[in-house]
């Protein structure tokens, strides 16, 4: 036996870090206890079941040298350690108050579902809400978002985690359009929205389905920038709008193909670091993504945007 004297907390984390070493000497040792979450009154202990996902290991929760799991354990400030790194069970112990558990615990289970890092969740979790700053990305560079972004140095030198949260599955009912022969309208083409009039407007099957997103109509149209015509579906076709409707409806639209990218960290300034540089390396890859107004977020750092033109930036 092992006699530890002290306050309640350290011994604790004692024990989970002497459980780790003796895991490592005898694999599945802690998991023949049958050790269990223990509320102790301000700081318990929780054990956390983890499933490592493909690869099998528990390589995306301890990080490079441990980096991962030595800054999950800054961030929330808990004591963490992972048992059965040999074994088909694997588990997480994490000793501190209820908060940082339950911190510890939204993390991880973030990390359980993360490819990269993307996630199934479509919703921070409440418990770290609080030390979470989002990022905005415009529809026209979520692209970057989905491709590949090497964010572990960036989250190593701001001890932050990154995460882009999965878009909610929301199915928008199809809202049938009244058109007209005749009328000048939008008509999208490869990406973009041209003006055009409806020569014709036809449908396609005996019975128009109003849940079918192609509104079971075809409109044959003619592109007034060159008089080309074209038969195209009446999904692709919207009502031509000038001024500040169609100002709005465009913002509406961003706003739809928006994604969030969250900064989780126990340090607001680091937290706002990691946004403005994660903000630098979407708008490399897509320029004109964002700007000083974009980035102000009313904490206590912001960011103004300067035109240099074409000056020549020299060193000293």
């Amino acid at each position: 036996k092992l006699l530890v004297l002290g306050q309640r907390r350290p011994r604790m984390a004692l024990e989970v870090k002497v459980l780790n070493r003796i895991e490592g000497k005898l694999p599945g040792h802690v998991a023949s206890l049958g050790k269990t979450t223990v509320e102790a009154g301000s700081v318990g202990l929780t054990v956390m079941e983890l499933k490592p996902g493909g690869d099998g290991t528990l390589g995306k929760f301890i990080g490079k040298q441990g980096a991962t799991k030595l800054r999950i354990e800054r961030i929330c400030g808990s004591t963490l350690e992972y048992m059965g790194k040999e074994t088909d069970t694997k588990h997480a112990f994490f000793v501190g108050t209820t908060e940082e558990r339950q911190k510890t615990q939204a993390l991880m289970e973030l990390l359980q579902s993360a490819v990269d890092f993307r996630v199934k969740a479509t919703e921070m979790p409440l418990a770290i809400k609080d030390i979470s700053s989002v990022l905005l990305v415009p529809g026209h560079a979520s692209a970057a978002v989905t491709g590949t972004l090497e964010l572990a140095p960036l989250q190593d030198s701001t001890d932050t985690m990154i995460f882009a949260l999965a878009k909610p599955n929301t199915i928008v009912p199809v809202q049938k359009k009244d058109f007209a022969t005749d009328q000048v309208v939008e008509c999208k083409f490869k990406g973009e929205w041209l003006g055009a009039k409806i020569l014709e407007i036809s449908s396609w099957t005996a019975d128009s389905d109003d849940e079918d997103e192609t509104d079971g109509r075809t409109l044959k149209v003619k592109f007034l920038a060159d008089g080309t015509e074209a038969t195209v579906l009446a999904f692709n076709v919207r009502e031509k709008l000038t001024g500040q409707e169609a100002t709005e409806r465009d913002q509406e639209l961003l706003r739809q193909g928006q994604r969030e990218l969250f900064v989780v960290g126990s340090d607001p300034e680091k937290r706002r670091e990691a946004q403005l540089r994660l903000a630098a390396m979407l708008e490399a890859k897509s320029p004109g993504a964002f700007s000083g107004e974009q980035m102000m977020d009313g904490e206590r750092l912001a960011v103004t945007s300067m035109s240099i033109g074409s000056a020549k930036l020299e060193e000293d």
